[in-house]
């Protein structure tokens, strides 16, 4: 870890030696120029820096390390200007053997018709295939001419030792994508993917000593192959959108195999298929309309209990979605309505005793009476039912909100003033007759000014008032008062504030203190400091304070 953090700093110094020679020869041909003078054939720019922190709390336990700190390294060098060589590099000492890293090296390779990533880096295919992992690998993008494609591969888990029900096999991904148009045109993508988890990763008998029905870690894998589109129409006032995707998932690769004569060789030979192995579909498609003082948008998506894709974070499946959205701008866009439906319902297999519907209605009416005034009111009901005909497993919840906010703008002392007054009111009411009486009802009103009294100096101060009522428990509020001072010096070289937070209720008494400082070094270099203490006396349980600091230095180049 010490040599990686050296190599961390000489890199750094190399970039401010970088960076102030060619500051120092701006009215000389340097090497980044050409003969002509007019193209520059080698030019490094970018940031790095440093960050660390501190913290600490009595009267409970900590949430933080007690002292971390971190490096990066964003160098892009650029080349004929044309082609981008970028730099990706992170340290951080958090992270432990029981979590993943957070640690990135990369290096980002970019040019007229493609780009390259090499270390740790994030990739997108599609919604339902590959979205929002990293993987610590290398992939290439090629783009000639109308063509699309792009390989990507690598580590995507570490393997984690820690017993037989939280430990983590390593898992190495493989994607390919296909694919003819342009994004801001039309295009048309295939997608494959293949995860799979080393099994040797983890040592087996660590799965020994535990019952046969424990829920255990087991080896996965999966091979996802889809498609996804998009067509513009009408200088783009149709957009339409869809995509549809198929799975292998394999939940234990452990299993048995599964002997049949019904699956082909050809199959058999690039997957390999066991008793835990399951075959699902789903997709997804939109249409958008958008002219003038008009948009509307109809969608509809349908993903299939079985449908896995190791290549997302995460995944709802088993659902059914209709959603349906429209707006208009009216009196020179000084009135704007907007409202949308949305619908979705699960048991798309009949395999669970109900079905279960989820419904959503969001309306918001803005208007401008005037310049200096702007009025919003919105409502939004969500409501869930299922189709039980027994009250005992019957599911009837609706949840309203309505929401009036006012704000207004307006100058004063020569400076610009604004003002925010909002009020919102949330309902929870569950209509099963076994579970009357549990309604809530919460009532928010908020007041702030932003005044600007000097262009240096400005204050924010805010009151919100929150009245919590339940029926069975009664009426409790809180009320928190906000202030906080802002101060620009030095030529807006030095940027301050001082916030200072106070939070009562019959429960807890919170104080918040929080101070942040930023300063300019020179055009290149800027320094951070952040300061924020919490003092909570807590009425039913231990007090506690949390105090958390934090300094930054970037330099760009």
């Amino acid at each position: 870890m010490k040599f990686r953090i050296n190599i961390v700093a000489l890199l750094i110094l190399l970039s401010l030696q970088i960076d102030s020679a060619s500051q120092t020869n701006e009215s000389s041909p340097s090497i980044a120029d050409s003969t002509s003078g007019s193209v520059k054939y080698f030019q490094l720019s970018g940031e790095a820096g440093i960050s660390g922190e501190l913290y600490s709390i009595s009267g409970r336990e900590r949430r933080r390390p007690s002292s971390s700190g971190m490096i990066f390294f964003r160098p892009t060098l650029t080349l004929f200007e044309n082609f981008d060589l970028s730099f990706d590099l992170l340290l951080s000492t958090e992270g432990s053997s029981t979590r993943q890293s957070i640690n990135q090296l990369a290096i980002h390779p970019e040019w007229s018709w493609g780009k390259a990533h090499l270390g740790d880096f994030a990739h997108e295919f599609s919604p339902l295939t590959l979205s929002g992992i990293n993987i610590r690998g290398a992939g290439i993008e090629l783009y000639p001419w109308s063509l699309r494609f792009q390989v990507v591969g690598g580590q995507v888990q570490k393997a984690i030792n820690d017993g037989p029900y939280n430990s983590v096999f390593s898992r190495y991904l493989t994607g390919v994508k296909l694919g003819y148009g342009k994004p801001e045109s039309s295009f048309f993508d295939l997608n494959v993917i293949r995860v799979r988890d080393n099994v040797a990763s983890l040592p087996r008998n660590l799965f020994n000593d535990t019952t046969a029905f424990a829920q255990l870690v087991t080896p996965q894998e999966n091979l996802v192959l889809g498609m996804n589109t998009e067509i513009k129409l009408f200088d783009n006032m149709i957009k339409f959108t869809g995509e549809a995707a198929g799975d292998i998932f394999t939940r234990d690769m452990f299993s048995r195999d599964l002997e049949t004569d019904k699956i082909p060789s050809a199959v058999k030979s690039l997957y390999k298929i066991n008793i835990s192995t399951n075959l699902d579909y789903a997709y997804s498609t939109q249409l958008d309309f958008n002219y003038d003082i008009v948009n509307a948008k109809l969608g509809y998506s349908l993903i299939n209990p079985g449908y896995t894709s190791l290549g997302l974070t995460s995944i709802i499946n088993d659902r059914k979605t209709i959603n349906f959205g429209a707006g208009v701008r009216l009196l020179d866009n000084k009135l704007t309505l907007q409202g949308s439906f949305q619908t979705q319902s699960d048991n798309l297999l009949s395999q669970k005793l109900y079905t279960t519907t989820r419904s959503n209605i969001n309306f918001t009416i803005t208007g401008r009476p005037i310049n200096e005034l702007n009025l919003t009111f919105g409502t939004m009901i969500n409501s869930m039912e299922n189709d039980a005909s027994s009250d005992t497993f019957r599911v009837d919840n609706i949840n309203s909100t309505y929401m009036v906010n006012a704000t207004s703008q307006f100058l004063m002392f020569k400076q610009s003033q604004v003002i925010v007054l909002s009020y919102t009111t949330q309902n929870a009411e569950d209509n099963n007759i076994f579970r009357k009486g549990n309604g809530v009802t919460v009532q928010n009103i908020l007041f702030s000014v932003t005044s600007t009294i000097t262009p240096n100096w400005s204050v924010s101060p805010s009151i919100m008032f929150n009245i919590l009522d339940m029926e069975r428990t009664g009426t409790t509020s809180t009320s928190t008062i906000n202030f906080r001072v802002n101060n620009k010096m030095f030529n807006n070289k030095l940027s301050s504030s001082v916030a200072l937070g106070y939070t009562n209720s019959e429960s807890i008494q919170s104080t918040v203190i929080g101070f942040t400082s930023a300063y300019a070094l020179t055009s290149a270099d800027a320094v951070s400091f952040n300061l924020r203490s919490s003092f909570n006396n807590l009425k039913n349980t231990s007090d506690f304070n949390e105090h958390k600091a934090n300094f930054t230095y970037t330099h760009k180049f």
